[in-house]
Parts: C-alpha cells; sequence; structure tokens
C-alpha cells in the first residue's frame, strides 16, 4: 500500500484534531500531571513529575514519526480551543494495511463523548486513505476506554491474558478491531 498521509487538521461538529505543535508542550505536560492518577495503570511513560521537557521530546519525536509515516498523533481542541487531550495512530504497517488507534482525555472532558467522537473521525480519514483494518487495544478494567470503539460498533475480537507488565503487575489486553468495508460514514 502507498503511504497516504492523513490531513494535519480535521475537524468535527465539536472538534479540532490537529498535528502536534512543540508550543503545546507546557499544556500537553499540565494535562498528563493533573490526570497521574488516571494515568498511571494504563500508561507506562505517565509519571508524576512529567515535565514539559519530556512534552516537548515526545512532540518532536511525533513530528518527525509523522513525516516518516511511522505515526500520526494529533491534540484534540473543543471549538474554545481548550486542549482535551491527545488521538493517535500507532503501530502503522502499511503493508498490510493496518493500524491502531490510541486517545486519552482530560478527566473535565470525559464522559460526554468527544473522545468517541474524535476516534471517529480519526477512522473515517483513515478508511479514505486506504486503510483496511483499524484495532483499539485497551485494559479491560478500563472501562470508559473500552467503551469507545463498541460504540463505533467495532468487534472484540481478542482478550489477551496477562499480556503485557505494567505497573508491577500483569494485564490483560483487549482488542477491537473495524474493517473499511463495515464502516459506515454515519458514525
Amino acid at each position: 500500500m502507498e503511504k497516504k498521509f492523513p490531513h494535519a487538521r480535521l475537524e468535527t461538529a465539536n472538534l479540532i484534531l490537529k498535528r502536534h505543535q512543540v508550543e503545546e508542550s507546557h499544556v500537553m505536560a499540565k494535562a498528563v500531571r493533573d490526570n497521574m492518577e488516571r494515568f498511571v495503570l494504563t500508561f507506562p511513560w505517565a509519571h508524576v513529575k512529567y515535565s514539559s521537557d519530556e512534552a516537548l521530546k515526545y512532540i518532536e519525536d511525533t513530528l518527525v514519526q509523522w513525516d516518516r509515516g511511522e505515526l500520526f498523533d494529533f491534540s484534540i481542541y473543543n471549538k474554545h480551543m481548550d486542549y482535551m487531550g491527545n488521538v493517535g495512530v500507532h503501530t502503522i504497517k502499511w503493508e498490510h494495511a493496518r493500524a491502531e488507534i490510541g486517545y486519552w482525555i482530560r478527566k473535565e472532558f470525559e464522559g460526554k463523548g468527544h473522545m468517541t467522537e474524535a476516534v471517529s473521525a480519526l477512522m473515517q480519514e483513515l478508511f479514505s486513505l486506504g486503510i483496511n483494518r483499524i484495532e483499539i487495544r485497551c485494559d479491560p478494567e478500563n472501562e470508559r476506554s473500552k467503551k469507545i470503539p463498541q460504540r463505533l460498533g467495532m468487534k472484540q475480537e481478542a482478550h489477551f491474558r496477562e499480556h503485557v507488565f505494567q505497573q508491577n503487575a500483569y494485564r490483560d489486553t483487549l482488542v477491537y478491531a473495524s474493517l473499511a468495508h463495515e464502516w459506515s460514514r454515519g458514525q
């Protein structure tokens, strides 16, 4: 499959998804620190002293990976331009037209359908570029996270037991997937 990159800015009825910018490092770092209690079990990179320098390095790395077609990571904003979190395309396998989506959102924006809207927009963009299979992987104990693929009609294909070792414990992973021919623009 030929590499086709998503637009650097996607808009929905309520959201703006845009390629990260280095100027966002401070707001991203603060959002991670403010949401640490929720992130610590899910994200191995999260820690209580997550700094603006770490966020800047992350952003710079994602920009390089974007230009190589290895990862497409977006900041999520509402129409008031409040930074809400991140959604990204990871583990891209161009030769198989397959990718994985990952995401996180600040607590104050949780439970309002924003992440479902962001993931739906990103899935639509990927399918329009020729990606055939999109996966979402999440911890079965993360109730909010696993509801997103369920709301989007993705099929649960696997439950990997003790799949990852995080925070000094083995944790399970659920795998949800959707295929291009199953996707409807009405999502």
